[in-house]
């Protein structure tokens, strides 16, 4: 028989209404340091990109250039100057082109390298290598990879042109540089060779997060591996499509 030492100890502890005053207290106090910690964040961000951002927007409806210091309101006038500059329009159209020819193949190989890491029929072996390969280039700045491929593709003597001239594919060197439609699928390629590891991870984990049960389904109903990957996979990947496409893009304007 349990003493009554043993059912004081049993009873579980109650906070007192002349408690709990305290308790609401302390736990503000605790909550006044999540504040502090986040406060630099978004005074950065208000100083360094909030106002910026906005003041950007409004010198767009004035008259301010160079080194003037007055500015006078002039409403749309300078985006109709925009609208009427050939050179303008020529590099929204050149941003499009560039965009367009890297995304394309570039979702199509994620989504083909997506789907082969996460079969379970296939079952590759080497998946985290092969994911840190083809993510590398990710992870190389901008700068080092124009270096590179500027040398590449230098004129007349660069590797590719060295090349093709030793095995007697081209009868002189090629500036490649001079062209726009070749300059148009360098710069794309850069692009797609970039871009293509990060656009993999992200859509494996998208593929990752779909429940298995509707695979097992479709496998138990005699579905194919392509019956599954277009009735299952795509339908419900669609938001994380529509994540990368729209990431896409801001990264390509």
């Amino acid at each position: 028989m349990a003493s009554n030492t043993d059912q004081t100890l049993a009873k579980p502890k109650t906070i007192s209404k002349s408690q709990k005053p305290r308790t609401l207290a302390k736990r503000k106090n605790h909550n006044k340091w999540g504040y502090i910690f986040v406060a630099p964040f978004f005074i950065f961000f208000l100083i360094f990109n909030f106002y910026p951002m906005f003041y950007t927007i409004y010198l767009s409806f004035t008259d301010l250039a160079g080194w003037a210091t007055e500015a006078n309101f002039v409403g749309l006038r300078n985006f109709q100057n925009l609208m009427n500059n050939r050179i303008f329009r020529m590099s929204v159209t050149n941003t499009f082109i560039l965009w367009t020819v890297n995304f394309i193949p570039q979702i199509m190989l994620a989504f083909l390298l997506a789907y082969w890491f996460t079969s379970r029929r296939l079952n590759l072996k080497g998946i985290g290598f092969f994911k840190s390969m083809f993510y590398m280039p990710n992870i190389i700045t901008a700068a080092s990879v124009a270096l590179i491929f500027r040398s590449l593709f230098s004129y007349p003597r660069g590797p590719l042109n060295l090349f093709m001239l030793q095995f007697g594919l081209i009868d002189g060197p090629i500036d490649f540089y001079r062209n726009a439609a070749i300059t148009r699928l360098i710069v794309s390629f850069i692009q797609f060779w970039m871009w293509y590891g990060q656009t993999t991870i992200v859509l494996q984990a998208g593929i990752l997060g779909i429940d298995d049960n509707l695979f097992d389904a479709a496998r138990v109903d005699g579905a194919t591996d392509w019956q599954t990957f277009t009735k299952i996979t795509m339908p419900l990947m669609k938001p994380i499509t529509i994540y990368v496409l729209i990431t896409s893009l801001i990264g390509g304007l």
